[in-house]
């Protein structure tokens, strides 16, 4: 089980990664 709070990080962090590719 994963918390909400730790699949909000992880989608943040990758939004970011895409951002910073783009």
């Amino acid at each position: 089980f994963v918390p909400n709070l730790a699949i909000s990080k992880v989608l943040y962090r990758e939004k970011n990664k895409a951002r910073i590719l783009q």
